[in-house]
């Protein structure tokens, strides 16, 4: 968002965005106090789904939009139905493969009904396939590969040191990034001798655990966490480095993976299909291993010993993120994507909030963002449980009656 928006706002384009949820937000307000990108927050009070859409389309009436884009927010996908009623296009995004996005492609893109968004931009080119493989063309709904993209610097890392430094990008977390497990293996290797430095940047709950592992160690002078780094500064901050390291269960097309490239350095990542192998080729554009022990050792100990290698990998990999993965690709494709689902709009009509907003079923998946408000038989069976909670602490204190009975 950081990169996309203001390029689009640059080129002429009018940017609206939409805030669902958190007390701060950084990046909406450096949006508006950077490039004059205006913003709402849904109140706390729309916190449920159905309210949450009801407001969504009242901004959308206040500024109507030419294309509106739920991004990846079931509350958005929601509102699109009646966005895409009014004669108005609406993308929504795949980012990755887990469960909640083939759950948002089930409920959105493989419908039949009105629920189905016009199209789906997709951050690498296996997901879009698989998505399209799997919609059998039940709908009209139409695809696009639109990587994140990223800048490409004209600063690169110098890989002509014999020692190397290794840096994680990511978020501090189990949930598909495996964090503990790839941080000891790359705390395992510089015990090792292997690499000189490590370095961290991002934020999660994992950040506690590595604090703990560095000071245990011994380690506070070979590794930095440097949490959080803004886009804009991230890529010079990576050039303290020569290798980045993700090894990840699922991936979309990771933007730490491409941000590495860009800046020169030789990524190591797990052998998982998606978007990250059409970044990297084993041995081509950097290294894929099968298991963060040995294997990725290995890997490791084969970059940290041969500059000359290093090297070769680092210029494919800049090579290709330029060639496939630029910011200014991204922004062109997204340009050229909306122009197509604009042609295809036959009929505009004023944009309708309904009194009521009626949803499908909430899916399992999506419950994390998918927030329902109770039904009234909902509410009725939790208080009867609440009251009947309450009769039975009654009646465990209340007096026992003694009765005697005299002959």
């Amino acid at each position: 968002m950081r990169r996309l928006l203001p390029r689009l706002a640059q080129r002429g384009h009018e940017i609206r965005v939409l805030g669902l949820g958190g007390d701060e937000s950084p990046n909406l307000e450096w949006l508006r106090d950077e490039y004059g990108i205006p913003f709402e927050k849904m109140p706390s009070t729309s916190v449920t789904t159905d309210k949450g859409v009801r407001w969504v389309l009242k901004q959308l009436q206040k500024n109507r939009p030419d294309i509106f884009v739920p991004n990846i927010f079931p509350v958005g996908y929601y509102a699109a139905r009646w966005v895409r009623e009014a004669g108005i296009p609406t993308i929504g995004y795949c980012r990755s493969n887990g469960d909640f996005s083939w759950a948002i492609a089930e409920e959105f893109y493989y419908r039949r009904d009105e629920w189905a968004v016009s199209g789906v931009a997709c951050v690498s080119r296996t997901l879009m396939d698989d998505l399209i493989a799997k919609s059998e063309h039940k709908n009209n709904v139409k695809y696009c590969w639109l990587p994140s993209g990223v800048p490409i610097p004209d600063q690169i890392s110098d890989q002509s040191q014999h020692c190397i430094n290794v840096c994680y990008v990511g978020r501090f977390e189990e949930e598909a990034k495996r964090f503990r497990d790839t941080a000891g293996a790359m705390l395992r290797n510089l015990e090792r001798g292997v690499c000189k430095h490590l370095g961290f940047f991002g934020d999660g709950t994992g950040k506690e655990w590595l604090e703990q592992e560095i000071h245990r160690r011994d380690f506070e002078d070979m590794v930095t966490i440097h949490g959080p780094v803004h886009p804009e500064e991230l890529q010079r901050e990576l050039l303290s480095y020569q290798v980045s390291v993700l090894l990840s269960d699922y991936e979309g097309t990771p933007g730490a993976v491409m941000d590495a490239m860009a800046t020169g350095l030789v990524p190591i990542t797990t052998r998982i299909p998606g978007g990250t192998s059409e970044l990297v080729s084993d041995q081509i554009t950097g290294l894929q291993c099968v298991d963060r022990e040995a294997a990725f050792d290995n890997c490791l100990e084969l970059l940290a010993n041969c500059p000359a290698l290093r090297a070769k990998l680092a210029k494919n990999a800049r090579q290709r993120v330029s060639e496939y993965f630029s910011i200014q690709r991204t922004v062109e494709v997204f340009e050229s994507f909306s122009e197509d689902l604009l042609a295809t709009v036959r009929l505009k009509a004023r944009l309708r909030a309904p009194l009521r907003v009626k949803l499908p079923p909430a899916r399992a998946e999506l419950l994390s963002e998918d927030i329902r408000a109770e039904t009234l038989w909902e509410t009725a069976k939790r208080k009867l449980r609440k009251l009947h909670m309450h009769a039975r602490k009654f009646r465990r204190f209340m007096p026992t009656r003694i009765c005697s009975h005299a002959k």
